[in-house]
């Protein structure tokens, strides 16, 4: 209560403050309320994530972090519609955002668009082919849903080179192993993981 309360304060002073000056908020403000958004997300508070993008949103229509925290909300609220429209949006607002791709890609696969799933994917990855969930997103849609194991393998691969320790690509990599769908010498385990595999 406390949090909403200051909030509330905080956001109408900065209203006030841009309505008495004609200016747009700061960016200074922007991150405030992009750190608010995170926390709200990484505390599974997705109504209040929801209300403090809505809200900076009517500060600063054009920001595509608030556009892609909200959306990320919304997806993690399974509210699909909404979280393919605002990762949508926050792909207008900003075309080499990345982690919006992501979250538009892995909507529409929830969505059953597989098509353009795997569009998305790709752009991610055309624009960070660091991006080790991009590549570890497309590999379940391959294998999943576009059954194309072989491509899901070398994606999951991928995302472990990238990421060492990236334990969902190691366990759906071993899952593509499993099926024996695939039969090729295993990517050795990372010295992270080998510790930590040890049987005693």
């Amino acid at each position: 209560m406390l949090f909403r309360t200051l909030f509330a304060a905080w956001l109408i002073s900065v209203l006030y403050l841009c309505e008495q000056t004609g200016a747009a908020p700061s960016s200074a403000n922007l991150k405030g309320l992009e750190s608010r958004l995170n926390e709200a997300i990484s505390h599974n508070r997705y109504d209040t994530a929801i209300r403090v993008a809505s809200d900076g949103l009517q500060l600063a229509p054009s920001s595509s972090g608030l556009r892609f925290g909200r959306g990320l909300a919304y997806y993690r609220k399974n509210d699909i519609d909404s979280a393919i429209r605002d990762s949508d949006e926050a792909i207008r607002l900003q075309p080499t955002f990345g982690r919006a791709y992501v979250l538009c890609g892995s909507a529409h696969m929830l969505k059953g668009h597989y098509d353009k799933a795997l569009v998305d994917f790709n752009q991610a990855i055309r624009i960070d082919p660091r991006n080790a969930a991009a590549y570890c997103d497309r590999a379940d849609l391959e294998y999943d849903f576009l059954r194309r194991p072989e491509n899901a393998l070398a994606d999951y691969t991928q995302a472990i080179r990238l990421v060492p320790n990236f334990q969902r690509a190691y366990f759906n990599r071993g899952i593509c192993f499993s099926t024996g769908a695939i039969m090729i010498a295993p990517l050795p385990i990372s010295p992270e993981l080998s510790n930590s595999c040890q049987v005693i």
